[in-house]
């Protein structure tokens, strides 16, 4: 029988392209049924262009924006052997999800 370790979710990351302040909702599932759940948020336009006045033009400007997101487990993290996440977005905004990464932290104690 093969024994995988167990595990904690410690946080998650992605890096997405946007084009407005967005955000995308988290849902972090074990094995075993633990959860949990939060934002990755995406930039806020004042602090993504610096030096630029609001009014600095009356054209229309489409930026887009390379960001990178965390979202850290709130204790007590999931603990499992397997993970699966589900992300959501329903802003009506277009987000491109270029990368996911899930860290995770080997735990000691064993899960039944």
């Amino acid at each position: 029988m093969l024994r995988l370790t167990p595990k904690l979710a410690k946080r998650a990351r992605i890096v997405a392209r946007v084009f407005e302040t967005t955000s995308l909702g988290i849902t972090l599932h074990t094995d075993y049924g633990y959860a949990a759940a939060g934002t990755l948020s995406g930039p806020d336009h004042a602090a993504a262009i610096s030096g630029i006045r609001a009014d600095w033009d009356t054209a229309e400007w489409a930026m887009q924006y390379w960001i990178l997101s965390e979202f850290e487990c709130p204790v007590p993290e999931p603990r499992g052997r397997s993970f699966s996440a589900t992300l959501t977005h329903v802003d009506p905004v277009p987000c491109d999800l270029r990368d996911f990464e899930l860290r995770v932290q080997p735990s000691a104690r064993e899960t039944q």
